[in-house]
């Protein structure tokens, strides 16, 4: 994602990221067998909006 993020709700450009605990991964969901991704989250350090959301590994979700 790009750095150059603004949130849609405040206008701040303070934009942190964070991702999910635990074992908390993105599944393929036409493949049984993939250990899937960790999902990445942009976050507004001032109003606390999710700005955006990414997976770690994206080549895993090829056809």
């Amino acid at each position: 994602m790009q750095n150059d993020m603004k949130c849609s709700k405040c206008g701040s450009d303070n934009i942190g990221e964070g991702k999910f605990g635990g074992y908390a991964r993105l599944m393929p969901a036409n493949k049984m067998w993939s250990t899937g991704s960790e999902v990445r989250v942009k976050v507004c350090s001032e109003c606390g909006i999710v700005v955006g959301m990414y997976v770690k590994d994206p080549e895993k979700f090829k056809n």
